[in-house]
């Protein structure tokens, strides 16, 4: 149902969008914010009001994509259907051109980031790639983790639901990826973290908020925090072939989630001063990731891209059956639904790529291949999964 707006708004919903996502350094950053669901749209009675109403409702985009069910109080107004001789058909279609657009704007950056880094390789400019790894690992999603998650923006009982729901599909891709990699004789230090480990950061949270809206974010964040933990703990022991407690213990990716759950479930957020560093910090991870990951391809070549391409199919079934299974386990409905679902058909995760290169760089430009064609089909992935499937 699409409702009319009151108050000086009175533009046709037809022409209305989904809104363009921002490119630049930190995809979850101030939007996260700024950009909610749009207000509901209401239509005064006229007259006095008689109390206060209590109207259950429904806020639908003109493509269908249902964001919004709660309960308006709304002081003597009515709730109607817009007349504004929308069809559905174009409704539809309008909507999924809009998820196309929103979807490459999320997508573009990322390949733009990767192309420069790319770049950078063939000209033969300077790189440091073990810097990089330290800047990110030690500093960049530390800080990214804490100022995320202690804004206060996120509801801790749905925060666990998924993160429990996440284990599960963590755990669940590592083994029938370890079965497929052993299955085709493929090296299991190089291809089984990016396998197991999907890209629900940079990718995955924008099109949590974008489908979903705050409530879909809070889901979504509980994705998040598991995968990136299990990246730079599981992630980090099978490419090196060893498991260290003192590892885990002194990460400080294990620290900064400890902080901020603790300051997420007390509700207390950070000093401004101290929130604006972390936040400046956390967004030097995501490029500086995605350039090591573009400069790494340009040792890619055209015979192996092969194997790229049919890992990236394997771990899309792999996803979609990972997550109708684990939606009928849990029970899942409506946003837990869909975010869980979003969440399993992401990508590979580019921050696996990070330990790959250290510790089996004869594949690493095989590793980045595969995250790279996995990302591309996203692009065709994501918007059937949301207008056939989740919706």
């Amino acid at each position: 149902m699409t409702v009319q707006r009151v108050g000086g708004w009175h533009g046709d919903p037809c022409r209305g969008s989904l809104g363009l996502l921002p490119s630049g350094p930190d995809p979850v950053g101030e939007w996260l914010v700024h950009h909610q669901p749009p207000a509901v749209h209401i239509v005064n009675r006229g007259g006095k009001s008689k109390g206060r109403r209590e109207k259950r409702i429904r806020l639908i985009w003109p493509g269908g994509n249902l964001l919004l069910i709660g309960t308006l109080s709304i002081p003597g107004a009515a709730i109607r259907p817009y007349a504004g001789g929308c069809s559905a058909k174009k409704g539809r279609d309008h909507g999924v051109q809009a998820l196309f657009l929103n979807l490459m704007n999320v997508i573009v950056p990322v390949l733009i980031c990767a192309a420069i880094g790319y770049g950078l390789a063939r000209f033969d400019a300077p790189f440091d790639s073990k810097t990089i790894r330290t800047i990110i690992t030690n500093v960049g999603y530390p800080t990214l983790i804490i100022s995320h998650l202690s804004a206060g923006h996120i509801a801790f009982d749905r925060f666990l639901i998924m993160a429990v729901a996440a284990v599960s599909s963590v755990a669940c891709f590592g083994i029938i990826g370890f079965a497929f990699l052993k299955l085709m004789k493929l090296d299991v230090r190089a291809f089984l973290s990016p396998m197991m480990h999907a890209n629900v950061g940079n990718i995955g949270l924008p099109i949590a908020l974008l489908a979903f809206g705050s409530e879909g974010m809070a889901y979504a964040m509980g994705f998040v925090v598991v995968v990136v933990m299990s990246i730079f703990t599981v992630g980090m022991w099978i490419p090196s072939g060893r498991f260290s407690l003192r590892d885990l213990v002194t990460s400080p990716i294990v620290w900064a989630v400890a902080i901020a759950l603790t300051l997420l479930g007390t509700g207390t957020q950070l000093p401004k001063p101290i929130n604006g560093a972390f936040t400046i910090l956390g967004g030097l991870s995501i490029p500086l990731m995605l350039l090591t990951l573009g400069h790494t391809l340009a040792a890619l070549k055209v015979e192996t891209l092969w194997r790229a391409v049919y890992l990236s199919l394997f771990h899309i079934v792999m996803a979609a059956a990972v997550a109708f299974g684990l939606v009928h386990l849990f029970g899942f409905t409506g946003t837990e639904r869909g975010v869980l679902i979003v969440a399993c058909l992401m990508p590979a995760a580019a921050s696996t790529y990070l330990f790959i290169e250290h510790h089996v760089p004869e594949l690493a430009h095989e590793v980045a291949g595969f995250i790279l064609i996995s990302t591309l089909l996203t692009v065709f992935v994501l918007p059937l999964a949301l207008t056939l499937w989740v919706n």
